[in-house]
């Protein structure tokens, strides 16, 4: 008689209300876009790191950082 194994959850042994994720893993690209912006100009930029968008936290205007991916 073959005998019938039940995969076990992921969630065994984790504290109640433990967040795990259990979709597809994403292994795409992550494009992140910055703007930044005042009343007189604009300029938008795609860095490579998010260590980039450090020198934009010092200044005076408004800066807007998109994450895709």
């Amino acid at each position: 008689m073959p005998r019938i194994f039940k995969k076990s959850s992921k969630m065994v042994g984790l504290p109640p209300g433990a967040l795990v994720h259990v979709g597809d893993e994403k292994t795409a690209q992550v494009k992140i876009t910055v703007m930044d912006y005042d009343e007189e100009r604009f300029q938008e930029r795609t860095v490579d790191r998010v260590e980039d968008c450090a020198p934009y936290k010092d200044r005076p205007t408004v800066t807007w950082i998109n994450l895709d991916g």
